[in-house]
């Protein structure tokens, strides 16, 4: 697992962009110097799983794009950005529901061979009923539902080796990428 979106609003971008239009994403630079920088307690009450996520994210073993709301992470996939190995989606946003995450969620398991982890404050009992149906459409895909404390950059490095068992994920399905969009070019030149 290489390529990761990490969908968060906890993320204290405010720290760099105070007015003004806000960028659709966060490169792992950004993120790195915010973590660096923006004391913890700004990270917003309960969200030092967060910031602990991020900064193991920010490291050279990963390329991490961070988003404030899942609206911008589809809105990056509509402009062509390369699907990630792995999203890691918080559930909570404000103006969002379940039914609006599931849509979004179902979206992006439908247009990219992704695997996507939901993290709560919640707790995994109040969110797995609403993704019953994506986690049988999407066979492993979908990891199971876990508290934000729970999710790591490690554990999430070894669920997806063990659900990339068997399959073309991970560089396989990047080479293929890349040769496809190459013969495309080649075809049109």
């Amino acid at each position: 697992m290489k390529r990761v979106w990490v969908v968060d609003d906890a993320i204290p971008v405010q720290e760099l962009h105070c007015t003004g239009p806000r960028p659709l994403l966060f490169e792992a630079a950004a993120v790195r110097y915010l973590v660096e920088q923006v004391p913890a307690e700004q990270w917003g009450h309960g969200e030092t799983p967060v910031r602990d996520l991020c900064q193991a994210l920010c490291g050279e073993e990963f390329e991490t794009t961070f988003f404030l709301s899942p609206q911008e992470m589809m809105r990056a996939r509509a402009k062509g950005a390369t699907p990630p190995h792995a999203v890691i989606f918080d559930w909570e946003y404000p103006a969002s529901n379940s039914e609006t995450n599931v849509a979004t969620l179902d979206r992006l398991l439908c247009d990219s061979f992704v695997y996507v982890q939901i993290y709560t404050h919640l707790g995994p009992a109040a969110v797995e009923p609403s993704v019953a149906t994506l986690r049988e459409r999407f066979d492993g895909r979908l990891l199971p539902t876990k508290d934000k404390a729970l999710v790591t950059a490690a554990q999430l490095h070894t669920d997806l080796e063990q659900a990339w068992g068997g399959t073309i994920a991970g560089e396989v399905a990047d080479q293929v990428r890349h040769e496809a969009v190459a013969a495309v070019e080649r075809t049109l030149i």
